[in-house]
C-alpha cells in the first residue's frame, strides 16, 4: 500500500513528465514554423531585398552633398536617388540613400547634408569619411554675388534672400571651413590608409540664370561656358578675398598672439644674457642637464617689436600652414581650385561644373528637362 509522500511523488514526476514533453513540442512547432517562413522567402520571387548592412555600407563609395542653404543639394539629391524632382523646403535632418548599380556606374551611398549653421557639425563629421565631396552653390549667387553689393532688391533664384553677396560670402565661408577641418583630419592621421577625396564643385540651377533666358538654351555648349566662367570667376575671387583678410594667402608676417610675452625689465637681464653666452660652455660639462633646444629651433622666428616685447609665430604658423588645404607654394595663385593640397583633395584638383534641374515634372519620375551630364559623366568616372 503506497503512503500518501509516495503517492504525492509520484503524481508530480508524472505531471513533470508532461509538461517537458509538451514544451518540446512547442520548440519543434516553433522551429518548423521558422523554416517554412524562410523556406518562402528563398523561393518567393517577389521577396523584398534586406536593408543594407554597415558592412555593406562601408564597402560602397561614399558621395556627399555639401553646401548653405537654398543651393540645390535636396533636389541634387531626389533626381539622383528617387528620379524625382518636386519642390522643397530647407532640410532640418541629413537624407541618406543606397543607389543600386546601374551599367554607368557601381553602388554607392549618397547623403544630403543640410546647409544649416546648426548642423555645421555633421557637414565636417560627413566630409571626413567621404569619397566624392559634392559641393553646391547656387549659379546666380555665384556669377553675381562678387560683383552686388548689399541691396535689399537684390534676389537669388529662389527669392528667398536679399542679398547675393552676403549668400556669397555665406557660401565662401562654409567652403573654406569644410575645407580646413578635412586638412586638420587629414594632418591629425598621417599614416592613415584613406586616400583623399574627390572634391566637385557643381553650379545649381543654372537654368535660373540670366545666360538662360530659355530652358533649350542649356544645350548650348558656348552659353554654358560663359556662365561657367563667371560663376568660377566669382566664387574663386571671393575665397581668396576671405584667405587674404584672414592672412592665409602668405607665409610671411603671421603672429600667433598666444604667444606675446612681456619682460618686466630689459636691465634685469645681464644675468640671462650672460647664461646664454656661457651656455655652449655648460654643455661640454658630463653631470649638468643638456639645454632645451626647441627655443634655439625657433628662435629665428621670433618677431622683436617694440621695446620688452617678442612675438613668437614659429611653432604655431608651421602647423598652420601643415593644415591649411592649399598648397604651401601655391597660395595666392589665380585659380585656387587647381592648387589644392594632394594630401587633402585628391589629385589637388576640383572639378567644376553646372546643373539645372527641371522641377515642373514634381513627383513624376524622369520628367522635366534637366542638365546633369556634367555631373552623371563625373559620378560614372569616379565610381567605377
Amino acid at each position: 500500500m503506497l503512503t500518501r509522500w509516495e503517492y504525492s511523488k509520484g503524481g508530480l514526476n508524472a505531471w513533470y513528465d508532461d509538461a517537458q514533453r509538451a514544451a518540446w513540442a512547442v520548440c519543434l512547432a516553433v522551429c518548423l514554423a521558422s523554416l517554412l517562413a524562410v523556406l518562402i522567402r528563398w523561393r518567393s520571387p517577389n521577396a523584398v531585398k534586406e536593408t543594407p548592412t554597415e558592412s555593406t555600407r562601408q564597402s560602397q563609395r561614399k558621395v556627399v552633398l555639401i553646401g548653405c542653404e537654398e543651393a540645390g543639394k535636396t533636389n541634387l539629391f531626389l533626381r539622383l536617388a528617387m528620379d524625382v524632382a518636386p519642390h522643397t523646403a530647407t532640410s532640418q535632418e541629413v537624407n541618406s540613400a543606397m543607389i543600386e548599380q546601374s551599367s554607368e556606374h557601381a553602388a554607392y551611398h549618397l547623403v544630403d547634408v543640410p546647409g544649416h549653421a546648426r548642423l555645421r557639425s555633421a557637414v565636417y563629421e560627413h566630409s571626413r569619411d567621404a569619397d566624392l565631396l559634392v559641393f553646391c552653390v547656387d549659379a546666380s549667387v555665384a556669377s553675381r554675388g562678387s560683383n552686388e553689393l548689399t541691396s535689399a532688391s537684390a534676389t537669388t533664384s529662389t527669392g528667398k534672400r536679399s542679398d547675393l553677396h552676403t549668400a556669397l560670402i555665406n557660401t565662401v565661408d562654409l567652403f573654406h571651413e569644410t575645407m580646413g577641418a578635412l586638412a586638420q583630419s587629414r594632418a591629425s592621421s598621417p599614416k592613415s590608409k584613406r586616400e583623399p577625396p574627390y572634391l566637385a564643385i557643381v553650379f545649381t540651377r543654372a537654368d535660373k540664370s540670366p545666360v538662360f533666358a530659355e530652358r533649350q538654351n542649356l544645350q548650348d555648349a558656348k552659353r554654358r561656358t560663359q556662365l561657367l566662367t563667371r560663376c568660377r570667376r566669382g566664387l574663386d575671387s571671393t575665397l581668396q578675398s576671405r584667405r587674404a583678410s584672414r592672412g592665409l594667402n602668405s607665409s610671411d608676417g603671421r603672429i600667433a598672439m598666444e604667444g606675446i610675452t612681456e619682460v618686466a625689465d630689459i636691465r634685469g637681464s645681464v644675468w640671462q644674457r650672460a647664461r646664454t653666452a656661457l651656455q655652449p660652455y655648460f654643455s661640454r660639462v658630463p653631470f649638468l642637464p643638456k639645454p632645451n633646444n626647441q627655443q634655439e629651433r625657433i628662435a629665428a622666428e621670433l618677431h622683436p617689436t617694440r621695446l620688452g616685447h617678442n612675438v613668437r609665430s614659429g611653432e604655431m604658423h608651421q602647423k598652420e600652414i601643415q593644415q591649411d588645404y592649399l598648397r604651401p607654394t601655391q597660395r595666392g595663385m589665380d585659380d585656387v581650385f587647381t592648387q589644392f593640397n594632394p594630401n587633402v583633395i585628391h589629385n589637388g584638383t576640383a572639378h567644376i561644373m553646372i546643373s539645372s534641374i527641371d522641377r515642373s515634372s514634381t513627383w513624376q519620375p524622369a520628367g522635366g528637362e534637366d542638365y546633369l551630364n556634367d555631373v552623371n559623366s563625373w559620378l560614372s568616372s569616379h565610381l567605377p
